[in-house]
């Protein structure tokens, strides 16, 4: 399967982008004139999710959080890759040199994870609880570059919509890292990490072949650097990612049950477990005691 020659982005709209942004599209599309390159502001990504999606779909979609654009940013950027093919950057992302030239085109699909070791770029990145079974942490998808109709991204879609018709604040969260788990990237690792030894793929660092997750580099003010850059960044918004008039909680494991009753009993009784304590670190004590007193008297007989 062969990856095609176009080039996708998408930002909320295009005259609001910073200057860097903007000098960073020139610059992509300068260094790849046979390239197709095309931009998505958020009217034409809700108006590509609406052609490509079954009405069901697209109803639940329209559910999303307005202030969360940036779900609708990532199924567009599953979507359009697997309809079309080619390459999605991230509007911060950038390349050193020729996409032809950094990319082997004939692999079908590319998979990226984080240098996130001690000692590499970005310490500690894409490392989450949800993700503990994936060695190196979660795949990258500020970057999505494959062929059309390739089955990772058919699941990746699939993930996102079942994640959005099940959402409720309390299994996904109301912040940034709700979105995560929700269309973000531990949602596209979950769907993709099954079909790993199913289909064919090529694992690289980007970064070698010149592929750069962000034009701000990787300095201490890497995330700052790019929420300013984002007019109404969804890392500042503390609301229901999905928007619902009643969230069905799924039911707790009888052990989360369990602990939350022994946890309150503790609560409830606080003074009786002190005393008790108390009591127990006493009798230690005086055992202690009175073992060395009987060690004391066997030595010196």
């Amino acid at each position: 399967m062969t990856i095609p020659k176009k080039l996708f982005q998408t930002a909320k709209a295009y005259d609001i982008l910073p200057g860097e942004i903007k000098d960073n599209i020139r610059s992509l599309r300068d260094l790849n004139p046979d390239w197709d390159y095309s931009f998505f502001d958020d009217a034409a990504v809700k108006a590509y999710l609406e052609a490509h999606l079954s009405p069901e779909d697209w109803e639940a979609v329209q559910l999303v959080n307005p202030r969360f654009g940036v779900v609708l940013a990532d199924l567009f950027r599953y979507l359009v890759i697997y309809r079309e093919g080619g390459v999605y950057l991230d509007i911060k992302s950038t390349a050193r040199k020729p996409l032809t030239a950094a990319l082997d085109l004939d692999c079908g699909f590319v998979l990226s994870q984080w240098p996130n070791k001690i000692g590499e770029n970005y310490v500690g990145y894409g490392l989450h609880p949800e993700l503990s079974d994936v060695p190196g942490g979660e795949f990258q998808q500020w970057n999505i570059i494959a062929a059309p109709r390739h089955p990772f991204l058919q699941a990746a879609v699939r993930q996102v919509i079942v994640n959005i018709k099940s959402y409720t604040p309390g299994r996904f969260g109301t912040d940034a890292y709700g979105v995560l788990r929700l269309s973000g990237p531990i949602a596209y690792t979950r769907a993709i990490y099954p079909l790993l030894d199913h289909f064919a793929y090529q694992a690289v660092d980007l970064a070698q072949w010149g592929i750069h997750y962000s034009l701000y580099g990787n300095d201490g003010g890497l995330q700052q650097q790019h929420q300013s850059a984002v007019p109404g960044h969804y890392s500042k918004v503390r609301e229901p990612v999905v928007l619902k008039e009643v969230y069905v909680e799924p039911p707790q494991p009888v052990i989360a049950k369990l602990a939350d009753l022994l946890a309150k009993e503790l609560r409830d009784n606080i003074g009786l477990v002190l005393k008790l304590a108390v009591l127990s670190i006493a009798a230690t004590l005086a055992l202690v005691v009175a073992l060395v007193f009987l060690a004391a008297v066997a030595i010196f007989r």
